[in-house]
């Protein structure tokens, strides 16, 4: 991850990440404190601010795993104390949809539909203030890229503020 600055000199920083994203149109308008419980950050872990990224490139089927919604928190089902032993969103995926084959084949359809413009863009919450608790969030949409694509720097939210734009980078103004 580069330096970024806790400030307004971020935005427009491109660079490449990984991780959970969402989408864009859960994080708009939306104080710190819900914001925290939508995505299953621990309380107080936006308290310093936050960076909101958007994607500019979608990641390949390689390169992207179903994370359900954030009440699967680490994209695993279950209690999140219960750590790593938890079974993943992809290993039910497989059961129920008969495979392996058959969950590459929905990873391919669900990519279709994976925005990089608009308010269902995918976007990414990256906290100044480090934490490691992660509980069950109030379930919106997530997914994992394991490995980094490129994200611009879409807005730097100040402690105590929210995101208000408009689901657009600078340089699609």
């Amino acid at each position: 991850m580069p330096n970024l600055k806790p400030d307004r000199s971020s935005i427009g920083v491109t660079d490449r990440f990984k991780g959970n994203f969402t989408k864009a149109l859960y994080l708009r308008s939306i104080a710190p404190q819900e914001l925290e419980q939508r995505l299953g950050y621990e309380a107080g872990r936006l308290r310093e601010g936050w960076w909101l990224l958007f994607a500019l490139e979608k990641p390949d089927f390689s390169n992207f795993e179903f994370g359900g919604y954030t009440y699967f928190s680490g994209s695993r089902i279950g209690d999140p104390k219960l750590g790593n032993g938890r079974p993943t969103v992809e290993s039910e995926l497989e059961k129920d949809l008969g495979g392996p084959a058959a969950v590459v084949n929905a990873k391919k359809a669900h990519l279709v539909g994976l925005r990089t413009v608009g308010h269902d863009r995918l976007a990414k919450v990256i906290p100044v203030a480090s934490g490691t608790d992660y509980p069950v969030g109030k379930g919106i949409y997530q997914c994992n890229v394991p490995n980094p694509i490129r994200c611009e720097v879409a807005s730097f939210v100040p402690p105590g503020g929210m995101y208000v734009g408009n689901y657009k980078l600078n340089s699609e103004a």
